[in-house]
């Protein structure tokens, strides 16, 4: 990971939009939908046309920042 990702600018939550459901931003579509198709990317990218190839990478990413963030505050030495 090369570089920190702000989170508010690839993930919006609105609980008038999506029930709340955090989505990519400028989208509908849910964050957790990308997490169900990671073994089917293209499937997804053809089901979901209005989100990019970026805004899918930032959120890799963010998840990436995320787990090792927890492995470090649980790493036992």
């Amino acid at each position: 990971m090369d570089k920190f990702i702000n989170f508010s600018d690839v993930v919006s939550i609105d609980p008038e939009r999506m029930s709340g459901e955090p989505c990519f931003k400028g989208t509908r579509v849910p964050i957790k939908t990308l997490f169900d198709h990671l073994d089917k990317l293209d499937e997804f990218f053809d089901g979901f046309p209005s989100v990019t190839h970026e805004q899918v990478n930032q959120v890799l990413s963010l998840a990436g920042q995320s787990f090792l963030s927890l492995c470090y505050e649980y790493s036992v030495p």
